[in-house]
């Protein structure tokens, strides 16, 4: 069984290959074509048996075609990145492999690629002078602090509200988000992307409430209003485009992950993935010194980020994300899975917190916003039981993932990240 990605014109099939419902698409012995490889992503088909050929040496040959000097300097990234995995576990191996050729390709274009330099900057604090060296007591201290700086912004609530009314219409919903001309205008480009590729252009947000539903509105509307919540952060040691950049990537694959199970409200997956680290930058913004010795422990340890957030406060950046989510009224459900999405086995919505669990696995491996220097956690194997999936099928959804990444970047980032 070769991936789809390995495929390549002129090879045979060597069975009947049927699609997913099991109709027949083409008889065995076919010779394979362009036109056979580009319809393949629209079947859903993700491996196909071949005569003669094994997955392990189409995926060892792609790797030797590559220029030797790249290719050993992607292999040491991808060593790094991977360094808290089983290499041997046949997921992990693949998610190295794409690792693995992913940089090289951007090395090979001439492209820059930081993290697979060897060595690692030291951040620094632009403004260290005036960052008193604190360390939060515990998360209730950080959650305080915070809430009392600045609310979360009320739009949602008010549209809470009105969902909350059973005689509430799309119309009611669309009036309280144009209210806001800034959401509204964020709104209505992601409505207009390629991530909904809907046939008509949408010109009002009454059409696009419409066309989506109330409840998807609202929970797109939360997304944007968190992402403004921390506009004013400043990027003092790290990227906050690399940052929501991950974030979007993870919610892009929680929803593709959440469309394969039955019964799943997909945007609310996506939602999942966006605030998942959240955690992390309230830390930021309320202890800037405790947050960069964070950084340095996980880098120069090294460990896993939230293992040296355990390490030097006590808890982690999940922890502060579920008591900040609390604090403003999330429903417990979602507070929950995000607080577990590092450990999975460890929750009662052991299948909401899989699809999170590698969504933030699979952005993380295929270098979706942050850098090597934060490796890949573990994965759960119960997790990727759960969700059924097989090795064949991350090369596809990494590039379904792909084409929709930077539509949602456009949407949710301001233009001085989104560029």
């Amino acid at each position: 069984m070769i991936f789809i990605d390995d495929l390549t014109t002129g090879m045979v099939l060597a069975e009947d290959l049927h699609g997913p419902n099991g109709r027949l698409l083409l008889p065995k012995n076919t010779v394979l074509e362009d036109k056979h490889l580009r319809i393949f992503k629209i079947w859903g088909v993700t491996q196909v048996d071949i005569n003669g050929l094994e997955q392990d040496s189409c995926a060892s040959a792609s790797l030797e075609s590559l220029d030797p000097e790249i290719l050993e300097k992607s292999d040491r990234y991808a060593q790094r990145l991977f360094r808290f995995c089983d290499r041997s576990d046949p997921v992990v191996s693949e998610l190295c492999r794409l690792a693995t050729l992913r940089t090289a390709a951007d090395l090979a274009a001439g492209k820059r690629v930081l993290e697979a330099e060897d060595g690692h900057e030291t951040p620094v604090l632009t403004n260290h002078d005036s960052i008193m060296p604190m360390l939060p007591e515990s998360v209730e201290q950080i959650v305080s602090q915070e809430v009392e700086l600045v609310s979360f912004p009320d739009i949602y609530f008010q549209i809470l509200t009105v969902l909350e009314n059973p005689r509430s219409s799309s119309a009611q919903v669309a009036e309280v988000v144009s209210k806001d001309p800034s959401l509204a205008t964020r709104l209505m480009k992601l409505v207009n992307s390629p991530f909904y590729g809907l046939p008509t252009k949408v010109d009002s947000i009454a059409r696009a409430t419409t066309l989506l539903g109330a409840q998807e509105l609202s929970i797109l509307t939360l997304g944007i209003s968190v992402v403004r919540y921390f506009d004013d952060i400043p990027q003092d040691f790290f990227s906050m485009k690399r940052f929501w950049t991950h974030s979007i990537a993870t919610g892009i694959f929680a929803k593709i992950l959440a469309s394969r199970i039955p019964g799943c409200f997909e945007e609310r997956f996506f939602l999942l993935g966006l605030i998942h680290d959240i955690g992390r930058l309230v830390i930021f913004k309320t202890f800037p010194y405790a947050a960069l010795e964070v950084f340095l422990m996980a880098t120069q340890a090294p460990c896993l980020i939230h293992e040296a957030e355990r390490r030097l406060l006590g808890f982690d950046h999940t922890e502060v994300a579920e008591a900040m989510l609390e604090a403003w009224n999330f429903p417990d459900s979602l507070c929950h899975i995000i607080c577990c999405h590092h450990e999975p086995d460890l929750s009662d919505k052991k299948t909401d917190c899989a699809v999170l669990h590698m969504a933030d696995v699979l952005a993380r491996a295929l270098r979706n916003g942050y850098r090597g220097k934060f490796a890949v956690s573990p994965i759960s194997h119960r997790a990727w039981e759960l969700l059924g999936l097989s090795v064949s099928d991350i090369a596809p959804m990494a590039s379904q993932a792909d084409h929709m990444i930077d539509d949602i970047i456009h949407s949710f980032l301001p233009e001085s990240l989104s560029e």
